[in-house]
């Protein structure tokens, strides 16, 4: 095993003691503010249920992305695991986090919150993949005729 090697299992198993970590507090978090008896009605308490879920799995699968890219996005063009699928798997589950936090939480400066969210990951997007394409040319441009920005591409478009 190099020094690298080693360097980088250090990096991950970092990596994954924040995940734990973060996950745990969510759910900690979650508990504390999950529905209480105070006559809301069954339907409400289920979509605010199914939101907490969504967003749990959100801020999961955002912190797998982010472990899976690891260093490799500065030196690589991935393309593997969901980035074979999604070009900002990372910006999809922020996305869907605010989302559901809207449908959780659904006041007046959370939806703007989110809204304003959203925007920028859009933004953030297009100039991420600006750069990509200065960088990498013609395989970069593959990679988007071939996959969705947040969500899968039903059709290729090559």
């Amino acid at each position: 095993m190099t020094i690298d090697e080693r360097t980088l299992g250090r990096v991950q198993a970092r990596r994954r003691q924040v995940v734990i970590l973060a996950i745990l507090t969510v759910v900690a978090a979650l508990l504390v503010v999950a529905p209480r008896e105070n006559g809301d009605s069954d339907y409400h308490v289920w979509i605010e249920f199914g939101g907490f879920v969504a967003i749990l799995a959100a801020i999961g699968l955002r912190l797998w992305c982010t472990l899976y890219i690891g260093d490799r996005k500065s030196d690589e063009l991935v393309t593997t695991g969901l980035y074979a699928y999604i070009r900002h798997p990372i910006y999809a589950f922020s996305i869907l986090l605010m989302l559901c936090s809207s449908v959780v939480v659904p006041t007046v400066p959370m939806c703007t919150v989110a809204a304003i969210h959203i925007g920028l990951m859009g933004l953030k997007a297009r100039n991420e993949e600006g750069f990509l394409l200065r960088t990498h040319g013609e395989v970069y441009a593959g990679y988007c005729r071939r996959t969705g920005r947040f969500f899968p591409r039903v059709v290729s478009r090559e």
